[in-house]
Order: C-alpha cells, then sequence, then structure tokens
C-alpha cells in the first residue's frame, strides 16, 4: 500500500493511501483483463513489464513504499532470489492465466469465465455459489494484498511499541512508587494513544469516534461492576476497535456516498485487519474484542457470525457503544439523531423483526438497557449528546440552504442563457 513514510516510524500520508500492485511479464490479454478490475480510486497498478532490476531497487526502498503484490504470468520464472526479494519485502505474488488448466493446488489464478461452485458463508450457513473463475481470482488477489498489507503493518507497530518502550525509564519509574502493573499500563495506553494518532492521519472522524466509544464503553463497564483494570482493559480495546481501518484504502473510509459491493466487503475486513495488527505480545489480549465488535447477538454479524454469549462481552458492549455513536455523531452521509432517538433504535434492535416494533436482535438486550440507563443519567454526555445535534442541525440547515441557493442560481443563468439565444 502506499504511504509516505521515514525511515521505520509510520508517518501515512492520506493522500495516497492505496493498494499496489505490480504487473510483471504480462502478456497483453493478462494485461487487459487485469487492469480493468482494480478501480483506480483503490489501487495503484504499476506495469513494471518485464523490468527485474526494478526488484533489485526494491530492497532499497521503504516498506511502505514497497507493492503489495506482483502479478506474472504462469510461465514467468521465479527464482529463489526473487522469492526472498519478496518475502522480506512482505509482498505477495500471484502467477495468472487466461487459459482453462487443471490446477487441484489452486496455485495458478485462472482469469477465464469458467464458471466454479464455491461455499459462502451468510448467516451462519455455508451456501453453495456459483462464479467465474476471473471473479473468484480477483477477490484471492486482494486477500494477498491484504494480507501483505497486513504483514508490513505488523512490522511498523512492532517497531512503535519498541520506540516506546525506550522512552520509559524503568528504574525511575519503580523508584517513583509506582508498581510494575501500574508502568505496564502506562505503556500500553502510550501505545494505544500512538495508534489511534495513526488513524487520525487518515479520518479525522474515526479518532474522535473512538474517543467517545471509549467514554460510552467506560461508562458501561462501570454500571456492571467491571473491575478497575476490566475497565482499562475496555477503554484500550475501544480506543483500538477500528485500528484495522489503517490498512484499508482511504477511498473506502472517506467515502461520503453508499459503498459498492467491493467497497463494502473491503470495509468488513477491518475488524480482520485489526485483530491481525495489534502487536501480540503487548496487546494480543485485545484481539477478540476488537474482532468481534460487528458481530450481532442473533448470528448475523461479521466476521464470524458468533451468536449471544459466543460475542466476547467487550465486544458486545463495543457494539452497543459504536452503534450509538454512529448515530449521535456528524459524517456527512448521516442525518444526526438525537440521543432519546438513538436509545429507541438501540432497543427495537434487541427484538426480533416477528415482534411489534422489532428490527433484528443485534444486542444484548440486558446491556442495552443498563446502557440507555446510564448515558441517559449522566448530565455531562447528555449536555455534550445535545450540544452535537443543536450544531448537527445547524450545519444540516445551512447545507440546505447553500443547495436551494445554487439551485436557484443556476436556474436563473438557465434562463438568461435562454434570454440570450433568441435577444
Amino acid at each position: 500500500m502506499c504511504y509516505n513514510n521515514n525511515g521505520d516510524n509510520m508517518n501515512i500520508n492520506n493522500q495516497n493511501n492505496k493498494y499496489t500492485i505490480w504487473l510483471y511479464n504480462l502478456n497483453s490479454r493478462e494485461y487487459n483483463l487485469l487492469i480493468k478490475e482494480f478501480p483506480k480510486e483503490h489501487f495503484e497498478v504499476i506495469d513494471i513489464m518485464n523490468d527485474y532490476t526494478k526488484f533489485e531497487t526494491l530492497q532499497k526502498q521503504k516498506l511502505l513504499d514497497k507493492p503489495d503484490i506482483v502479478i506474472c504470468d504462469m510461465n514467468t520464472e521465479i527464482t529463489n532470489e526473487l522469492r526472498n526479494i519478496l518475502y522480506k519485502s512482505c509482498c505477495g505474488l500471484a502467477k495468472v492465466t487466461t487459459k482453462s488448466i487443471d490446477d487441484p493446488f489452486a496455485s495458478i489464478f485462472q482469469l477465464n469465465d469458467e464458471k466454479i461452485e464455491i461455499m459462502v458463508k451468510k448467516n451462519k450457513i455455508y451456501m453453495k455459489q456459483l462464479i467465474t473463475k476471473k471473479d473468484f481470482s480477483i477477490q484471492k488477489i486482494i486477500d494477498l494484498c491484504q494480507l501483505s498489507n497486513i504483514g508490513k503493518l505488523q512490522k511498523l507497530m512492532k517497531i512503535e511499541a519498541d520506540n516506546i518502550i525506550k522512552t520509559i525509564d524503568l528504574n525511575q519509574e519503580l523508584n517513583s512508587r509506582k508498581s510494575i502493573s501500574y508502568v505496564s499500563r502506562e505503556y500500553l495506553f502510550k501505545l494505544a494513544h500512538t495508534l489511534n494518532e495513526i488513524i487520525s492521519l487518515k479520518d479525522n472522524y474515526t479518532a474522535g469516534h473512538c474517543q467517545r466509544v471509549a467514554i460510552y464503553s467506560e461508562a458501561l463497564g462501570h454500571a456492571l461492576n467491571l473491575s478497575n483494570s476490566q475497565i482499562e482493559d475496555l477503554i484500550l480495546a475501544a480506543y483500538l476497535h477500528d485500528i484495522g481501518k489503517i490498512g484499508l484504502p482511504d477511498a473506502v473510509i472517506t467515502k461520503t456516498s453508499k459503498l459498492n459491493d467491493l467497497e463494502f466487503n473491503l470495509m468488513k475486513k477491518h475488524v480482520e485487519l485489526g485483530s491481525s495488527i495489534l502487536p501480540t505480545e503487548q496487546l494480543g489480549y485485545l484481539k477478540e474484542a476488537v474482532r468481534g465488535h460487528h458481530e450481532k447477538y442473533d448470528g448475523t454479524g461479521y466476521p464470524d457470525g458468533l451468536k449471544g454469549e459466543n460475542i466476547s462481552l467487550f465486544a458486545q458492549i463495543l457494539a452497543i457503544a459504536d452503534s450509538f455513536d454512529a448515530m449521535t455523531s456528524q459524517r456527512s452521509y448521516n442525518k444526526v439523531k438525537s440521543a432519546e432517538e438513538a436509545f429507541d433504535d438501540l432497543i427495537r434492535h434487541t427484538k426480533p423483526k416477528d415482534i411489534e416494533g422489532g428490527l433484528g436482535m443485534f444486542y444484548n438486550p440486558i446491556l442495552v438497557d443498563k446502557f440507555v440507563e446510564t448515558i441517559s443519567n449522566s448530565k455531562t454526555i447528555m449536555e455534550n449528546l445535545h450540544h452535537a445535534k443543536e450544531l448537527a442541525d445547524q450545519k444540516m440547515l445551512l447545507n440546505e440552504q447553500k443547495e436551494m441557493l445554487q439551485r436557484e442560481m443556476e436556474i436563473q443563468n438557465e434562463k438568461n442563457i435562454g434570454g440570450n439565444r433568441y435577444a
């Protein structure tokens, strides 16, 4: 994926964040077919033709400037030297052909319209689906792009974690009568703060969203009588629940209109990306919460279709806080709901659709009841929510007035043009 980065430190430039694909040694038919399959707003596709020297210079490039995948013709010779370069670069490799071949190991991606049968998971049920080999191959190549990107981000996350450790003088901290447990917590919150800052470089809304989700989650955690250490872990999970979005193209996470199928499938991957990106040594125990915050109580969520109490408590709490903030905060494509409207929506999503007023059992009813009680009784939170709603309404009214004025000007211009034409 393309970023601007300086040395080993992450410095994401949100102006140029796409998956990067190198096309190498392809015939014209393969090239013409592939170039149409990867939208320019999400993919940087570079044709290096058969220039092997590009791989030699690859070793000198910074990690995040390297391609996510190299696509080549199936007959291209891949030397051990090249495999080693790609491995060190966290770069995937996909061999393709437009021919129909018998490939029991599925090691060659076939770009033709021959149909194959695959199993897809819908609402925890696996179903057979017919798909062309070309569409199946493109899906798998995109998956490889994401896996490659995860590898790069994991390396850089580890570097960030190590850099934070270097800033902590353990002996000095302990001499100031702080416990090892306290110092460890301090380190984890510094790490979470750093990762949250990385998100803000890509999407200011997501960073503020994570902070608000942390506030709502903490309030519910106290209401549930969780221990102090559990609440601290819950806050960390809230700050990091959308960290996987740093592995998505900017055009997906900042899009103001409805996502298309490709974009929606990419967006859904952020929970898996997030749990994979988190440094295992330091924050691995939060992976379950990050991965599960889009699961639904009735089993219709993603990525694993977990149901009921099979969803971790932290993930259930995050799901409620996440949804509540999405309804009550300003994004360019949604009308902000009042706190009371959002409470009603949450409650209706604790009932199956066949019950009057029910919209589907997305959330744990007990947790939603406690959440509504807790947030509605918090004077500070409710005042902030009402103020945010007033600002959002004012902004929406102003935008509507601007659009109306623009339409009136366009109508007047058309009249003037028509009048001049017959003058």
